[in-house]
């Protein structure tokens, strides 16, 4: 038996840790720190969600996300490298589900469960891409082995360029310029490298100030 006073969900939770100890993951995922909301997520947050049937807000409170539930008292979502929102004195965990830039909803974790979250006011739907654009998602589509224990899968759904790394959920990227996406919801940017057939082989991904490079695998 492993005891440990660190929460799983809250940044430095010691589960990757125990699983490796324990021999149930030899290469136990990157470690859970806290660090700052990127500006884009900051500003698709506020607005009025429902989980479990209670309804909460969040807000903008100078720099700082705020949210609060029914009959319950606010408090402030932090955020960590994994892309989740956390309070800062209870274990819980909040990981968004993006769509158009905007925050649609998401889930829930808290005291070994997980609630599914959906937002009640309505995100604007984001302008149609243009074709050229569209040609060039095709030629990114695959998945890349960026770590042996990491693959990060590029494809589009409904319309819409999505992200989607092992074991997490997807997330909508756009397009900054040739051969370059961002997703700005985690403060990442995706590089796509061709060979000498022009050919999309590899790709770069650069997030909080490292860099992972990996081929694009068969089919």
């Amino acid at each position: 038996m492993l005891l440990a006073d660190a929460s799983q969900p809250a940044p430095g939770g010691l589960d990757p840790l125990a699983h490796a100890l324990l021999g149930l993951d030899p290469a136990p995922q990157r470690p859970r720190l806290a660090t700052e909301v990127p500006a884009a997520l900051r500003a698709a947050m506020p607005g009025d969600y429902e989980l479990g049937g209670m309804r909460a807000r969040v807000w903008l409170d100078g720099d700082k996300l705020m949210t609060q539930a029914q009959g319950q008292s606010a408090f402030e979502l932090r955020y960590d490298s994994h892309g989740d929102f956390y309070p800062q004195d209870f274990s819980a965990m909040f990981t968004p589900e993006l769509r158009d830039g905007q925050v649609v909803g998401g889930w829930w974790s808290q005291g070994g469960g997980q609630v599914p979250v959906r937002r009640l006011d309505t995100p604007t739907p984001a302008k149609a891409p243009e074709a050229a654009t569209r040609a060039l998602w095709k030629e990114w589509a695959g998945a890349y082995a960026l770590h042996p224990q990491f693959t990060l899968k590029v494809f589009e759904q409904d319309g819409r360029l999505q992200v989607q790394g092992s074991g997490q959920p997807a997330i909508e990227a756009e397009v900054t310029g040739p051969d370059r996406i961002e997703v700005k919801a985690v403060g990442a940017v995706l590089e796509f490298k061709r060979n000498a057939q022009g050919e999309v082989d590899r790709a770069v991904l650069k997030q909080n100030g490292g860099t992972l490079e990996g081929k694009r695998q068969p089919g």
